[in-house]
């Protein structure tokens, strides 16, 4: 049963294994469970299908795709762009709960090249977006502060 929000519909799917997904669309059309569910196992084949390209390595790809994907987050301020983890050791980035870390972060964009070439890009984008004095790009950031007063191998260039 779909739920009307403010900007679009909240609906709570349950699945095989018993759990909910939730699933919002923000287009103002209630969608059928129907039309989800036939979605939701289209967009399954499609990257089952991707996974089988890998042959005995599919296994290494799925883990890899699942790890990228599972932390790409989007934020208005920053966009698409894949934490290594949520939250702050630090506690620096209240107001975001994220840290970009240089070496992890440019790092992740070479696994996501194998995986999703979009989020690639725009992690190495996001952290090179972190420049600061000298063309160093900062250690850690997390889109208002960061570490600036350190210089690392510049892993990103």
């Amino acid at each position: 049963q779909a739920q009307p929000t403010e900007i679009g519909f909240s609906i709570q799917l349950p699945i095989k294994s018993g759990a909910t997904v939730a699933v919002f669309i923000g287009n103002g059309t209630a969608p059928t469970t129907m039309t989800i569910a036939q979605a939701m196992s289209d967009a399954r084949a499609k990257l089952v299908s991707r996974f089988a390209k890998f042959g005995v390595h599919n296994e290494t790809y799925a883990g890899m795709q699942i790890a990228i994907s599972w932390n790409t987050v989007y934020t208005p301020y920053e966009g698409i762009f894949t934490p290594v983890f949520r939250g702050s050791p630090w506690d620096v980035a209240k107001a975001h709960n994220y840290v970009l870390f240089e070496w992890d972060t440019y790092l992740s964009s070479m696994i996501a090249a194998h995986t999703d070439l979009w989020v690639a890009k725009s992690n190495i984008i996001r952290m090179t977006k972190s420049l600061i004095y000298a063309g160093y790009v900062a250690g850690f950031w997390n889109g208002l502060c960061g570490e600036v007063d350190k210089s690392k191998p510049p892993v990103g260039a």
